[in-house]
């Protein structure tokens, strides 16, 4: 990172986190291990912990880059990352009912 601002330091905060979030709170005994969840939702609970760790680290690489296009590498490390949280986001409302919770 040449320029040191503040957007680029919540950028790679951001891309950071998504990279070690999935390990730190879903690759325990009560998530990723849990003997009472299925192998599908075991599955989906790896896919995400590996998705979000390499969109997080492709973010922080672009971020860290010093390329010959330097506004498109802080567009793709600001995009990548976001990727994970837009999906996740756009889900919820789906893991909710499917859950069999009454709001």
């Amino acid at each position: 990172m040449r320029r040191t601002s503040k957007g680029r330091w919540v950028l790679f905060s951001t891309a950071a986190f998504t990279t070690i979030s999935g390990f730190l709170f879903d690759w325990n005994r009560l998530h990723l291990h849990d003997p009472d969840w299925s192998p599908h939702a075991r599955f989906h609970a790896a896919q995400s912990v590996v998705s979000a760790s390499l969109l997080g680290a492709t973010g922080l690489y672009f971020l860290r880059r010093s390329g010959d296009n330097p506004k498109r590498d802080l567009a793709m490390g600001a995009l990548l990352p976001s990727l994970f949280y837009t999906v996740s986001g756009r889900m919820l409302p789906n893991l909710h009912a499917a859950s069999g919770h009454q709001r």
